[in-house]
């Protein structure tokens, strides 16, 4: 690999998994669902680095966790899918200080209006979060997810962000 010529210019790997369905209190016992879902995140970036390594410096490399206001920020009944997201928010961190070459971004894409949104909306067990989540829908408040993902491409085509850091729609 010492003088060959790269037709990439750059290797992207966007990685988003959430554990959707009804969202239960942390008492419930989730472990499969949760291992699995902590599992593929490890699994697909141990992949992608072995895949990289070998053109690693020669071509930019940047790794997007979809991640959420909830990594950040209690949300009542969903203590399972916050733990994960701020779990994998730091996974992503460690990997940007593991690799120095590469640009890390964990990017929380706004409340974006989709099926989860609406699983949201009529599965949340707490009844506050439900109306929270009802009401951002009536008033329109939810981010179409095409803006989200142009704002997300432009914080990459700028690439001015701190690798590893966790940056919200609203903050750009």
């Amino acid at each position: 690999m010492n003088d060959r010529k790269y037709w990439l210019t750059l290797a992207l790997v966007l990685d988003g998994i959430g554990l959707r369905g009804r969202r239960k209190p942390c008492v419930a016992k989730p472990q499969e669902q949760e291992r699995h879902a902590a599992n593929s995140v490890i699994l697909l970036n141990a992949a992608f680095m072995r895949l990289i390594s070998a053109i690693s410096g020669k071509v930019t490399v940047k790794v997007i966790h979809v991640s959420s206001l909830c990594a950040v920020e209690p949300f009542k009944s969903w203590g399972l899918y916050c733990t994960g997201k701020a779990g994998r928010d730091m996974l992503f961190r460690v990997l940007a200080a593991e690799y120095p070459d590469i640009r890390v971004l964990n990017y929380a894409p706004g409340p974006l209006d989709t099926n989860m949104q609406v699983e949201g909306r009529t599965l949340t067990r707490d009844e506050e979060l439900r109306k929270l989540m009802s009401s951002m829908k009536e008033e329109g408040k939810l981010v179409p997810c095409d803006a989200s993902a142009k704002k997300l491409l432009q914080i990459i085509q700028k690439d001015e962000f701190k690798s590893g850091e966790h940056i919200d729609f609203f903050e750009v």
